[in-house]
Parts: structure tokens; sequence; C-alpha cells
């Protein structure tokens, strides 16, 4: 990333980005494996984008020479870049008053900054050319966009460099929108249109809705957006609006959905949108009665066919295979952080060989499914018994004498519920580094990446 003037300089144009990323250039890679943003930040500010040298940009027009390219990743560059035309048509993807006004937007940029923004398109998978190109130390990209469903991928790379010296840039009210919350204790990431949260939009099929005689007021249809603009779209009228659709066209075709989509997605929407978050400025936000509340919506969406998810399958015997894989990569970061060996199991395999190498000293965090388990529990009494400091996190509340026990309240599912066992590894991580005398922010040995030669 460039130093402060050039993003102060970026963010005052009129063009927009989802999520921000500053990756260096000149074939040096930003991807520190270090918890401590801060200074990566600091880091990179002298990094240049786009092969040019650092250098300090004068304000008031006046040129230093070549301008500086800024490359900017994206997903679909015909809709940012005003240099597109179409392979054959030749025509540009924007009309002219839009046109217009994007290149007046640059040009006051390369005149007042002497900056160029060159716009890079991703050739495959975003998130596999972003963390690729990072850790190989050549970024794709100085700022890249970044769409709904990889932020977390990304983010949990460390590939990111934070955008907390630039909130003076967002402290208007008008501008504020813009400046995301904090997610692990940093802002990483803007928004490019004023919306809160998760930005899945809700489509429909006009003429599927126009068909069912019980959602027309007064002869006519009257659509969710209809709802939405006088102010009445509430999840009570949505679960009503997708049951009237459901009565009809369920009899008309055979495996139709009111509502398909990623419930991953959706559950993000009806969490935000009753005003509760993941992780925000508070920490975990996720075993919040809001939190819950929207978690509980989607669930009963669900359980009463009026939902399906591509993804979804609640008969299926591994659907606790979200938790797995976050367990998995708990033990790993246990062993990064902490410095101690640690391993994961499925947790009766524990019984298949691992029991004989746990007694007193040994730490178990075992994820337990509910509190009626019969097999679950016995086999925490058992690691009791053996002398083991046993931690049982579970979603719905679980007593057990012997253990300490940490539980949501409430089954919110095995994605959301994994959020809360993921925080539990690393803060058990975190102050176990201390214990060990380890410095957490950058473990002894271990690179962001892997060069063979």
């Amino acid at each position: 990333m460039k130093g402060k003037k050039f993003l102060a300089m970026f963010l005052s144009a009129a063009l927009s980005v989802s999520l921000l990323v500053g990756c260096g250039g000149n074939g040096e890679s930003s991807a520190t494996p270090s918890s401590s943003s801060a200074e990566q930040s600091s880091a990179q500010d002298s990094s240049s984008a786009g092969g040019g040298e650092s250098s300090e940009v004068a304000q008031g027009g006046e040129n230093q020479g070549e301008p500086i390219v800024i490359r900017w990743g994206h997903n679909w560059t015909r809709e940012m870049d005003t240099t597109f035309r179409d392979e054959v048509t030749g025509e540009p993807s924007f009309g002219e008053e839009e046109m217009n006004a994007r290149l007046y937007a640059e040009q006051q940029v390369l005149e007042k900054y002497n900056v160029k923004i060159e716009f890079v398109q991703y050739p495959t998978d975003l998130t596999q050319d972003i963390l690729q190109s990072v850790l190989a130390g050549d970024p794709i990209a100085d700022i890249v966009r970044i769409t709904n469903g990889t932020q977390g991928q990304v983010l949990a790379q460390n590939v990111l460099q934070p955008l907390d010296d630039y909130a003076y840039l967002f402290e208007d009210e008008d501008d504020a929108w813009i400046y995301w919350g904090k997610v692990y204790g940093h802002n990483y990431f803007l928004n490019n249109v004023m919306r809160f949260g998760s930005n899945d939009l809700l489509c429909y099929n006009i003429g599927m809705l126009d068909d069912v005689e019980a959602l027309k007021v007064d002869g006519k249809t009257k659509y969710p957006a209809d709802y939405f603009v006088e102010g009445t779209w509430t999840w009570s009228v949505f679960e009503d609006y997708l049951q009237k659709i459901d009565d009809y066209w369920k009899q008309q075709w055979d495996g139709y959905h009111a509502y398909q989509t990623d419930y991953r997605a959706a559950t993000l929407d009806a969490i935000y949108s009753n005003g509760g978050e993941v992780y925000g400025d508070s920490g975990l936000g996720i075993a919040s009665d809001e939190a819950k509340e929207a978690v509980a919506f989607i669930k009963r969406l669900i359980s009463k066919g009026l939902m399906y998810g591509e993804k979804q399958n609640t008969e299926d015997p591994t659907d606790d295979a979200e938790i797995d894989g976050l367990a998995e990569e708990g033990a790993l970061a246990y062993k990064e952080i902490s410095q101690i060996n640690s391993n994961y199991y499925h947790l009766l395999d524990v019984r298949h060989g691992p029991m004989v190498l746990i007694g007193p000293g040994t730490m178990v965090l075992a994820s337990v499914s509910a509190p009626g388990n019969r097999f679950e529990m016995g086999l925490v009494d058992d690691l009791i018994a053996r002398g083991a400091k046993v931690v049982c996190y579970s979603q719905e509340a679980v007593r057990k004498d012997g253990a300490t026990c940490i539980s949501l309240g409430e089954d919110v599912g095995p994605v959301a519920g994994g959020l809360g066992l993921i925080a539990l590894c690393q803060l058990i991580s975190y102050h176990k580094s201390g214990v060990m005398g380890c410095n957490p922010d950058q473990p002894d040995g271990l690179d962001a990446w892997i060069r063979i030669d």
C-alpha cells in the first residue's frame, strides 16, 4: 500500500470499492505471519505497487515525473474499467454520462496526485489468486475487491493490511458508512454502497409470483419490494409470503422450493438485519440475543420447508463437518501459538489409541454435541478419571462435575456453533503462550510461505 496520502486521494475519487487489501509490489511479500497488523501496515507503507518506486506525491497538482500506478484487483473489471471495450461490439460497458463521470474522476486523481488506476481482472478464483500471489511475494494488486463468502478465507490468512490509520478520512457522518467495523480488533474493509452488514440481494421471479392469487392486493400482486418501500417487510411478513408461495407452487411443481439460497448467506443477512453481528467492536457477537433470534428464524424456515439451500442436508450424518474442520484448525493454532504439541481427533475416536497418552497434565478441549449424548459424556468421565483437565464446549448447556463447561445456551447449528469453538481455541492458545513465554504474534520458525528449490 502506498502512503496515507495515496489512500486519502484514492478514496476521494468518485470510484467505489467493496473491500481493500494493501499488498506491496516489486515482488516483496506483504504476508508477514504476524497478528500484529499495525506493525505489518507500517512496514508496508513504504512499499511500491505496479513496479514504480516509492515516492512522496506532492499536493496541489505538482507532477513528480511518471505517474504512480495503483493496481486494483477486481472479479469483473468491465464494471469499473473505462478502458474496457467489448470484444464483439467494441463498445464500453458504461453509458455516456457514467463514462464521462468516471473519466473526470480519473483525470482529477492524475492531475492532483500524479496517480493512475490500473484494473486487474482475477484470472481464476479471486480467493486463490489473492492468497497465492501474496504468499508467493508478488501480490496480484494493491487494492482488491472481495465478494461475499470469501472475506473470512482471505482474512484468516493474514494477508490484509489494516486501515486503522485512515479512520480520520471517514469521521464525517456522511462518510462513516464506508468504514466497516472492526474485525479481530482492526479495520480491514470498506463498503462501496450504503448498507449494513451482509449484502446478498433477494431476487424473485415476478412471473411466478403473479400466478399466486394469495399474494394479490386489490387484484394486483404485491411484491417484496413493495413491502420494503412502505417499511413493512419484516420477518413475519416474509415467512407468511413464502408460505403462500409454497402452498400454491408445491402443488404445481414437484421439487419446488419457495426460497432457494445459500443458508449461510441467509443466516448472515438475518443476523445483521436484526442488529446482531458475528464479530465486531465488542468482540464475538454470535451468541448475542439478536444473533440467536436470527438463526432461529432461518431454522424455522428450513424446518417448515420454506427455505432450501444447495449445501443444506439436514439428514447428512456428517453435518458436524464445519465444527470438525474448525477443531482441527484450533489444534494447529494451539501448536503454532503456544509452541506445544497438540492433536485433533473426532471426539469418540479418542478411545481408539489416543486415550493412552491422556493423563495428569493433559488439557482436553472437547466439543460435545448435546448433554444427552451418553457416549460423549461417558468419554468425558473417563478423561476426568485419568486426571486430564477437561473443558467442554457445547451449544446447549452441559453440566459435568470435574470439567469446565462453556456453552452458547442453545443450539445454533454447526456453522454458527463452530465460531465459538475456534474463538475458544485461539483464546486458550493465546493465554498458554504467555505462560510458556512465547510471542504469539511471531511464532519461531513459522514463515508465510515455503519455497522448495
